[in-house]
């Protein structure tokens, strides 16, 4: 395969990735909240000794995300507006998923598509991540 076919195809894939999380985040309810904070300790445990590249540099980030979906599922946080959870939620299922728009067991390329679907889930809510660290750290101190 040529390297701009590669490209372009993983572009495509990176395209239809994110819409597919757009669309998604509308059809989250609680069982897929809960859903995704089992399936995302579950994919964290998996990854945890040997993350994929591309996700090396947002691991923290989503280990972030898992923790804050299992205190909203325990009750534990519940300071943030449900359509950031929703996307949070999305965005591990998506994650957890093996099969998406770029398998994850091609080398080299599998989780770029992820890691789409990641930082774009990381723009949309910053602001209740960041208050969720904030309040982390101060039940943690």
């Amino acid at each position: 395969m040529s390297l701009f076919k590669w490209f372009h195809d993983s572009e495509s894939s990176t395209r239809e990735a994110r819409r597919w999380f757009r669309r998604s985040i509308a059809r989250v309810g609680q069982d897929e909240v809960s859903s995704a904070a089992r399936l995302g300790a579950e994919t964290e445990r998996r990854l945890e000794d040997e993350v994929p590249s591309a996700l090396a540099a947002m691991w923290q980030q989503f280990q972030l995300l898992v923790l804050m979906l299992r205190d909203y599922v325990h009750g534990t946080y519940r300071q943030v507006p449900f359509g950031s959870i929703a996307a949070v939620a999305a965005a591990v299922l998506y994650l957890a998923c093996p099969v998406d728009s770029i398998p994850d067991f091609i080398p080299g390329l599998g989780y770029v598509d992820d890691a789409a679907v990641l930082m774009t889930c990381l723009r949309m809510v910053r602001v209740d991540i960041e208050a969720y660290r904030e309040w982390r750290e101060l039940v943690i101190a």
